[in-house]
């Protein structure tokens, strides 16, 4: 096979794929919008039914009422709402038709409907009798009706149980809306038993019992309503099925128990113009969440509907200019690449037999192609250029040599200037004191400075600028500056914590953070008092070669404006030494990549503590350098040691 041909096999199989891959999710974004529908369609029955199934439980009540002497109310309204709830309930099926099978549900509407139209018409033909005829007619009224209530509620269930949502916010809108369903009925049939029971506390137990297994079960749907996961449903929805329990819990309930309780002992402890507005207050509140309930699902299913329209639309657009993007592809992979390819070999061939006056291919294009064309005419300049560029490099080398060599002078004038600020060792007059600098390039961001303070007090600081190299070193200068005249010109008062904090919250934004050790010792007394931010704790190293490290550890200074700081209270006895130190120090690693570590430091420093401070930090560079194999350091190393010079011991 040559390349015209494999070129052109292989654009079209890869068009192809893409075809096919865009088919699919078109087939399956459409199989998305036909289910979208289905579901629209099936909610919105489903709601109607939820509606009707309502208005014809306030019927059967108001009814029962009237039948069994208990009412006189007018029920040529509640009637009206039930036939609009049907009537609504018939055109929701009937547009629903074309998405979902709903012939069945319509003609078993149609049976209750004319089912209930007999009831009523027994109802309003029946004469006026005794009580106990009475009562069994209301009572078998509401039986009946109650049927129909219950066949009302299965198609809903039927018609859910069909068309199962994917989305989980949608099926757990549906469980909610059935469990509230339940409730309600359970609810509106309890408002009417308990209302009548009012009237005529005398009915006996089987009146009772059935009020309490209403009572049962409007608790578990009650229960099934808590128990589902609304979190995701959002808080207004989650209000609603609040307000529900806590109502039913302290209201309702109450209230339900206590007419019945008071019902077995043939006692009305409740009017039941009483009872009645506790019950309508309740389903009112159930109505409530479940018509939000119906409105967040119309609303997640229409999007769910547009979502997946435009997504069929989208890809079918893809899908067509994809079929243009395969045509384009193969004229364009025989027309630009495979005959010119073929073109060129047939030269590359013919020179390669010694024909030197084979006319070289050429044109103006600018991809592969024209540079291959190209290649055998610039090969002389390539050559030139390639001598100039060489030279170019030389040149650019020495000039690379000479700037290298002035920023190495800068840096070590640099290094200079930074050592200058440092304290020499010895003593300020208050306290004795010794230091190692090491920086691991030519500056450092670490600094550290010893100054008497006012009334025999000596200060002192060490610090930790995040980061190496020039940026951290100009912030180790500044900062080193900032500090001295801090301790220095310290508010009456202050602690050296608000002293620290003052600083913090005035440390500009943009610099690095840094650790620190912020501290002064009082003279005569031999006690301290420092702060640490973040940095290593100090070692406390007595005459007798006890080590104690000083403080927790705390915030890095400059990371958070508002932190606080604690100060840690120390004191040094005769020959007792201070050693403050950088990370740099103990987490300097040797060849096998293991840090020198705190406790090794400890080790070093009890082995050196009858050496004079000189030595102990001599002694503390010749390890590290040991422990690095070189001088060379990865960070910078800084250590500062106090004594005091009136407590004995050699500095």
């Amino acid at each position: 096979m040559n390349i015209r041909r494999t070129l052109v096999a292989l654009t079209a199989f890869l068009g192809m794929a893409l075809l096919f891959t865009v088919g699919t999710q078109i087939n399956d974004q459409l199989a998305r919008y036909d289910q979208a529908q289905r579901l629209a369609a099936s909610n919105a029955v489903r709601e109607r039914l939820a509606v009707a199934s309502q208005a014809l439980g306030e019927e059967r009540a108001a009814t029962f009422l009237a039948l069994a002497g208990a009412s006189t109310s007018d029920l040529s309204e509640v009637r009206r709402r039930v036939n609009e709830a049907s009537a609504a309930t018939q055109r929701a099926i009937a547009e629903a038709q074309a998405a979902i099978d709903a012939a069945e549900t319509g003609a078993a509407v149609e049976r209750s409907a004319a089912n209930l139209a007999r009831v009523r018409q027994e109802a309003d033909a029946a004469p006026p009798s005794p009580d106990g005829d009475r009562h069994r007619i209301a009572f078998e009224w509401f039986e009946t009706v109650s049927d129909i209530v219950s066949g009302l509620q299965s198609l809903r269930l039927t018609l859910l149980a069909r068309e199962q949502a994917n989305e989980p916010e949608i099926a757990h809108e549906a469980a909610l809306r059935s469990y509230a369903n339940l409730l309600i009925e359970h609810l509106s049939r309890n408002r009417a038993l308990l209302a009548f029971g009012l009237e005529a506390p005398s009915l006996g137990d089987k009146f009772l019992d059935a009020a309490e297994r209403n009572e049962g079960r409007a608790e578990l749907a009650l229960r099934l309503l808590r128990d589902q996961p609304i979190a995701t449903l959002g808080t207004e929805i989650r209000a609603f099925v609040d307000e529900v329990n806590i109502h039913h819990a302290v209201v309702f309930d109450p209230a339900q128990r206590s007419i019945i309780a008071g019902l077995r002992r043939g006692e009305a402890l409740m009017v039941p113009a009483g009872w009645a507005s506790t019950a309508d207050q309740m389903i009112a509140l159930t109505s409530r969440l479940q018509s939000r309930l119906f409105e967040s699902s119309r609303a997640r299913l229409a999007e769910e509907v547009a979502e997946a329209r435009r997504a069929v639309t989208s890809w079918a657009i893809l899908l067509g200019l994809g079929v243009c993007a395969v045509g384009a592809a193969l004229l364009v992979v025989r027309q630009r690449v495979a005959q010119p390819l073929e073109r060129l070999r047939d030269v590359m061939l013919q020179l390669a037999d010694g024909d030197l006056s084979v006319a070289l291919p050429y044109g103006e294009r600018r991809d592969e192609i024209g540079a291959m064309s190209d290649t055998l005419r610039v090969f002389k300049a390539n050559a030139i250029r390639r001598k100039r560029l060489q030279d170019e490099t030389l040149q650019l080398h020495a000039k690379l040599h000479d700037a290298y060599g002035q920023l190495r002078r800068d840096l070590e004038a640099a290094a200079v200037i930074q050592a200058s600020l440092l304290p020499r060792p010895g003593g300020t007059g208050a306290v004795a004191f010794d230091a190692l600098f090491q920086p691991s390039h030519f500056i450092a961001g670490d600094t550290y400075n010893v100054v008497d303070l006012p009334s025999g007090r000596a200060g002192f600081f060490q610090l930790d600028v995040a980061g190496h190299g020039a940026p951290a070193a100009l912030v180790s200068v500044a900062s080193h500056h900032t500090l001295t005249q801090a301790l220095l010109q310290r508010w009456r008062n202050e602690s050296l914590a608000e002293l620290a904090e003052r600083l913090n919250r005035d440390w500009p934004e943009g610099l690095p953070y840094c650790t620190m050790i912020l501290g002064e010792i009082d003279v005569a007394t031999g006690r301290g008092t420092l702060v640490q931010a973040g940095h290593p704790s100090p070692l406390l190293v007595g005459r007798d070669g006890a080590v104690v490290a000083l403080g927790t550890g705390g915030l890095p200074f400059g990371m958070l404006p508002d932190a606080d700081f604690e100060e840690t209270p120390f004191e040094m006895r005769a020959g007792d030494r201070l050693l403050i130190y950088s990370d740099g120090l103990v987490e300097a690693e040797n060849a096998h990549g293991e840090c020198f570590s705190d406790d090794r430091l400890v080790d070093l420093v009890r082995d050196l503590v009858g050496q004079p401070t000189p030595a102990l930090i001599g002694g503390i560079g010749k390890a590290l350098r040991a422990w690095r194999g070189s001088a060379e350091l990865d960070d910078d190393v800084s250590v500062l040691v106090l004594q005091h010079p009136s407590r004995g011991g050699t500095a």
